[in-house]
């Protein structure tokens, strides 16, 4: 007889967002307003709220960009609701796409 013995499979690890001192993770943004994301560019800096039980991005000018929906959210939701700070930096512009790298603020 074949066959193989070892540990049983193991799914991939995600990029997981535990401590909300130091997690991070990349994401899209959802319902973009192309008016203002036009106006952004690549290393943009953006501001991560909660409001209405939504995850907002905004810009400097407080325009909001779009939203995130992400499995991380309700870590981040937490977060948040905790005190931490967080902000969106743009990796990825592909209009009307954004990607943006979520992380805490650096005090």
């Amino acid at each position: 007889m074949s066959g193989s013995s070892g540990g049983g499979y193991v799914p991939p690890q995600s990029n997981s967002f535990l401590d909300c001192e130091t997690g991070k993770f990349s994401t899209y943004v959802s319902s973009i307003d192309i008016d203002v994301l036009k106006n952004l560019n690549i290393g943009d800096i953006l501001e991560v709220e909660l409001l209405s039980n939504k995850i907002i991005l905004s810009n400097s000018n407080g325009e909001n960009l779009g939203s995130i929906i992400n499995q991380k959210n309700q870590n981040l939701e937490k977060c948040i609701n905790q005190g931490f700070e967080f902000e969106a930096k743009i990796i990825s512009i592909d209009s009307p796409a954004c990607q943006v790298l979520i992380n805490s603020k650096k005090l």
